[in-house]
């Protein structure tokens, strides 16, 4: 089971970059990670390793000044902690610390620590933990279902420990970091206990206690499966969710866009989408413009000759709108000819990232490139993009199944009928 594990994240560790880059110390590839099994060091070499990833940092992570990280800062808040780690069950979550303590989103470190859960998923709301789907038989018996709170995880009221949690977490902005958090709430990493105690409340204020064992691992359970394009139609209002920015999602995108022509309005739906390759984003760009139009990075997207839509475009962003999936919303934003509707982004378009390894094989990863910074000059780092018309889904919205974003983007859309 260990080995499935770790083939399927490395799947999903090779679909977020796929270029190769060049390490202070070696040239390293994400098809070397693909083959790389998982790094297991004796004490002698931690301090030399972190040492090398400090070093790394120092050199090469270009938003050190931004965040107010120091080398030397590094050094005093981590080593004295990896001197005395014994083995890697203690040498990882120092690790996820200190590359969460860099505040961005593509600076990761890939520990082979894996993550272990139970099929359950949530979600914040009105300042709650709040459960979205229960695919646990035996907690579904119990009565847990969608709607439900989470009031404690292990007796520590659930907004603590989450921020607790996010320790692990490498996220570029507060909601960012919030986001992961709530996304790992029913997740452990193998060097955690695998019995997690979670006190629920439901609607009608009837409680559950429940110690939940959390074996199963992540890659199993990754939430709601949502194909790379969805597509409906809300009478003459076409929607389109582009929920990845790999998987030949232009392709994918075009031959959903060609159905929606003879719609009035479009809405585009990028709430699910972690990123993937900004070209695609530049692409699917050229289909929603009709003159040529400033992007990121100081460059041009012109209109597609032949698949192109012209009608109102509203567009749906969320906490999880992240990196190519963020840059694309933002230059959709500065174009002027959409109205973006939802919660702040996710506050980190990418900045390059490159991947490096240690000596011994540690891989982690860091932006290289700066921060991006968008047509208009609004920054693409550490500050999500805010919409037009925030929306946000409220407890009863949650209980009752509702998507209040969709609803008003509908209503927003019939408003302005031609």
């Amino acid at each position: 089971m260990r080995k499935l594990a770790i083939g399927l994240a490395i799947i999903i560790l090779l679909a977020l970059l796929s270029a190769c880059s060049v390490s202070p110390y070696r040239v390293a590839c994400w098809t070397e990670l693909s083959s790389a099994a998982p790094v297991v060091l004796s004490p002698e070499y931690f301090v030399q390793e972190v040492e090398a990833m400090i070093t790394a940092i120092d050199k090469h992570y270009a938003h050190r000044t931004l965040k107010g990280i120091t080398a030397t800062g590094l050094r005093d808040l981590f080593l004295p902690r990896v001197r005395e780690a014994k083995d890697m069950d203690e040498l990882n979550p120092i690790l996820l610390e200190m590359f969460a303590y860099l505040r961005n989103g593509h600076a990761n470190v890939f520990t082979m620590a894996m993550e272990f859960g139970v099929p359950i998923w949530g979600t914040w709301a009105e300042g709650h933990l709040v459960i979205t789907r229960v695919e646990e038989p035996s907690l579904k018996e119990a009565g847990l279902a969608r709607g439900w709170v989470v009031q404690q995880v292990n007796g520590v009221p659930a907004l603590d420990w989450l921020m607790e949690r996010s320790r692990y977490v490498s996220a570029s902005t507060p909601q960012a970091s919030l986001s992961g958090s709530v996304d790992r709430a029913f997740l452990r990493y193998e060097f955690e206990p695998e019995i997690r105690t979670y006190t629920f409340v439901a609607p009608s204020g009837s409680v559950l206690k429940k110690e939940v064992l959390l074996t199963t691992p992540s890659q199993n359970m990754r939430g709601v499966i949502r194909h790379p394009i969805e597509r409906r139609a809300f009478g003459d209002i076409g929607y389109i969710a582009i929920n990845t920015m790999t998987d030949g999602i232009v392709a994918r995108f075009d031959r959903a866009l060609g159905d929606m022509l003879n719609k009035t309005a479009l809405i585009v739906d990028l709430r699910f989408n972690r990123g993937g390759s900004s070209v695609s984003g530049d692409q699917m760009m050229k289909r929603l413009v009709q003159v040529p139009t400033r992007i990121w990075g100081g460059r041009v997207a012109h209109p597609h000759p032949a698949l192109n839509y012209a009608g109102n475009v509203v567009v749906l962003v969320g906490p999880h709108t992240f990196s190519a999936a963020e840059s694309f919303a933002f230059d959709l934003f500065d174009s002027g000819r959409v109205t973006v509707i939802g919660m702040p982004t996710a506050g980190c378009s990418g900045g390059g990232p490159m991947l490096f390894r240690t000596r011994k094989g540690i891989f982690f990863r860091l932006p290289v490139r700066g921060r991006d910074i968008s047509a208009s000059g609004l920054p693409m780092e550490g500050v999500g993009l805010q919409p037009h018309i925030h929306v946000e889904p409220t407890l009863l919205d949650i209980v009752n199944g509702e998507d209040p974003v969709l609803e008003e983007a509908l209503q927003y859309l019939k408003a302005r009928k031609p």
